[in-house]
């Protein structure tokens, strides 16, 4: 069985796609009391630490899992900063999180991992955000592969558009997913 860590988990809504795929999550964190709470409730196998990312060990991790390093691991940070609605503020200090998120993929080195965010991301700084970002994982090993996805596309009823960043060490050419043949109508 295929494991993962959730990083920036929430209540867990990446966990149960991945869950619903036969991984295992070995892990989970997020900074927020009630994303926590409802965590604990959906999945109450899974070891949660909450507490910003910026202050979490590997080391805590690893004792967590028991030793055992994840396969993949999932998340996406906060967006306020990049998102279409807000003020796109390039200061917003939660915009450095990604950094920690880089540096707990280099130090765990899964096979894989993947990084989800809005789509402002890929326009902040005229898209210098992204592409250093991407250099970032690239730097830890990982072949990047990117792609908006929106999710009305694979059977969501909303238009969400999304970044996502897929990085593997597996040597094999990844592809997104097709679009699902029951979409929904884009207004």
């Amino acid at each position: 069985m295929l494991t993962y860590i959730s990083l920036f988990s929430g209540a867990g809504g990446f966990s149960i796609g991945f869950n619903a795929l036969g991984y295992r999550c070995l892990f989970a964190n997020d900074i927020d009391e009630d994303a926590e709470k409802t965590h604990n409730l959906n999945f109450p196998k899974t070891p949660f630490i909450r507490r910003n990312i910026a202050k979490l060990l590997p080391s805590e991790i690893l004792k967590a899992t028991k030793g055992v390093k994840p396969d993949v691991i999932i998340g996406g940070p906060p967006c306020q900063g990049f998102s279409m609605m807000g003020d796109k503020h390039g200061s917003d200090p939660r915009n450095q999180l990604f950094k920690h998120y880089v540096n707990l993929v280099r130090d765990l080195n899964p096979k894989c991992f993947v990084f989800e965010n809005v789509k402002g991301l890929a326009q902040l700084h005229k898209g210098e955000f992204l592409k250093n970002l991407t250099k970032d994982f690239s730097a830890c090993g990982y072949d990047i592969y990117f792609k908006i996805l929106n999710s009305s596309d694979y059977g969501v009823p909303q238009n969400r558009e999304r970044v996502i960043l897929f990085g593997t060490r597996l040597n094999k050419k990844f592809n997104f997913p097709t679009k699902s043949k029951s979409n929904f109508k884009k207004h």
